[in-house]
């Protein structure tokens, strides 16, 4: 890491940050909605377990 202008390291850090592919956006979509079915689904699961 070098440390230059503020403008620069900026920049830099920008350039550098990759492009989010669309293979990636549809995953963290997928990861998402499993994340949502998971939580309804525990929801729906709680009422078997309390007695």
């Amino acid at each position: 890491m070098m440390y230059g202008h503020p403008k620069m390291v900026q920049k830099w850090a920008k350039s550098m940050k990759p492009k989010a592919t669309p293979a990636q956006i549809e995953q963290a979509r997928i990861m998402r909605a499993a994340k949502i079915a998971k939580r309804i689904f525990q929801q729906r699961q709680l009422p078997i377990f309390k007695d």
